[in-house]
């Protein structure tokens, strides 16, 4: 029985592994092309800087247009690629349950937002406060249930921020130093485990108890039962911790037995909230 349960997390890992070197060049890209974009803000920065006729000749000229259309634009996509980064590199080293796409995408546009902020606002006192207050109004609905999550958005922000405020070297730098530390710092291993429930229904009045808790010892799942039907058919519906790696087919392959009848998984409602 623990045979199967541990070939499925050979399987499991012998296929993490073979991936690693594609997901390696992904994100080693993505950083290259941040270090260019950021790169190339400074350069047009100092070009519209070095030139103001060109400002003129783009018709972006004025107290308003700050370093120019070009350059605004870079540092949007600047921060853009901070959030992909980042959001990239959490994918990867997360030990428990997976961001949900809706949470990636709001990382990267909580950099954008930053740095736009901060582009918006420029040397205005006025518009800063005026920012904060419009920003008072919005609240996050969605709880985080990760600390590290909260702390993510956070950097992002201040990532966003820098660049917004025409800081590349500053926004390049802290973003490899918030990967290294995603990809370094150990995780609680509690994270590592989901939880699930299982009702077996067994063919008849007697339910194969033994059978069942020898089974998910083997395959190193802990189960609690939370709720035991006596009818024509007996049923015990578990609460069930176990490896995010655990193939449930091969679970129910161990569980089958002449004296069940039937076997369903659900997810707890704290997973699927």
């Amino acid at each position: 029985m623990a045979s199967v349960c541990a070939s499925a997390d050979e399987s499991v890992s012998r296929s993490t592994n073979a991936s690693f070197p594609r997901p390696a060049i992904t994100g080693i890209g993505v950083a290259a092309a941040l270090g260019a974009v950021l790169f190339s803000t400074n350069v047009v920065t100092s070009a519209f800087t070095a030139l103001p006729n060109l400002t003129d000749m783009l018709g972006v000229s004025g107290p308003e247009a700050g370093p120019g259309l070009v350059a605004e634009s870079l540092r949007l996509v600047g921060a853009a690629l901070i959030g992909v980064l980042v959001t990239f590199v959490q994918r990867h080293t997360r030990s428990g349950a997976p961001l949900s796409r809706s949470m990636e995408q709001a990382q990267v546009l909580l950099c954008v937002a930053g740095a736009l902020t901060m582009m918006l606002i420029g040397n205005s006192l006025p518009r800063a406060f005026g920012i904060a207050g419009a920003a008072s109004i919005i609240r996050f609905r969605t709880p985080v249930d990760d600390p590290r999550d909260a702390a993510v958005l956070f950097v992002l922000m201040a990532l966003g921020m820098a660049v917004g405020l025409g800081g590349p070297g500053v926004a390049f730098t802290g973003t490899l130093f918030l990967c290294a530390c995603l990809a370094l710092l150990p995780q609680d291993q509690a994270e590592r485990s989901r939880s699930m429930n299982v009702l077996i229904v067994a063919g008849g009045e007697e339910f194969p108890g033994e059978h069942v808790a020898r089974v998910f010892a083997s395959c190193g799942i802990g189960v609690e039962p939370v709720e035991i039907s006596r009818a024509e058919n007996a049923a015990v519906r578990y609460r069930a911790v176990l490896s995010p790696s655990t193939s449930l087919e091969s679970v129910n392959t161990q569980l089958s037995d002449p004296r069940i009848r039937s076997i369903v998984w659900q997810a707890s409602k704290k997973d699927l909230a």
